[in-house]
């Protein structure tokens, strides 16, 4: 589906871009999206790709496009969600509307959905349990996130994980509370809760190692499994 004209979208729904791009555009929102919302890896490659006069020159719309490709109103709906200034099921409608096309998924990756009961890929985060995706604002819920990738990244090991992998000492760590947290998710709950057990200070996935299957982004387009 390609993105419509201007003429073949309602006018409200012109309006609502119109009013997010201003906000996505604002000073307020470039310092919270480059020293907030932005993982350490995204502003790693940022850092190595731009220059910081190039990086204030692009603005929120083009350092996104510099990390993820895409159209304009595409970069403008995902840091509007990745900033809370939408939710990600009015994100979903306003893509719909316009015609902002899905990205597709590499094919290592859709393969993975057939097979493994859990997919994660970062960055930006994305989560998919029995091949759906689970809906949820992770860049808002970073620790919880964070709690759920190493849980899960553990778990190929067979191992567990304690307050000690979260590094910050000044971070109020509490792994019982990223739990209740995670499982508030409507797509996760009654699915994992059984399956993660607390023992000792320590947290575990019971969840078969071929089960399980992550990516990270090493480039723009590119995606490679995490096997250790």
């Amino acid at each position: 589906m390609a993105e419509k004209s201007p003429d073949e979208v309602p006018e409200a729904v012109r309006l609502k871009m119109f009013e997010v791009v201003g906000r996505v555009r604002s000073a307020p929102v470039m310092k919270l999206l480059w020293e907030d919302r932005l993982t350490d890896s995204e502003r790693q490659r940022l850092e190595v790709s731009i220059s910081d006069d190039q990086r204030k020159k692009l603005g929120t719309i083009g350092i996104w496009r510099e990390l993820y490709g895409g159209s304009e109103a595409r970069a403008v709906l995902e840091i509007a969600e990745r900033c809370d200034l939408l939710t990600p099921e009015e994100c979903k409608s306003l893509s719909g509307k316009i015609g902002v096309e899905e990205e597709n998924l590499p094919v290592e990756v859709q393969k993975a959905l057939d097979s493994a009961q859990l997919v994660l890929i970062d960055p930006p985060p994305s989560a998919y349990w029995g091949g759906k995706e689970i809906v949820c604002n992770w860049e808002g819920q970073n620790v919880v996130w964070q709690y759920f990738f190493k849980l899960a990244k553990a778990a190929r090991h067979q191992g567990s994980i304690s307050v000690q992998d979260f590094g910050d000492s000044s971070m109020k760590k509490n792994l019982t509370d990223w739990k209740c947290r995670l499982l508030k998710n409507e797509d996760l709950f009654g699915k994992i809760g059984d399956l993660i057990e607390s023992k000792q200070g320590k947290h575990r996935l019971k969840l078969p190692r071929e089960k399980i299957r992550i990516f990270v982004r090493v480039s723009e387009e590119g995606l490679q499994e995490v096997h250790h």
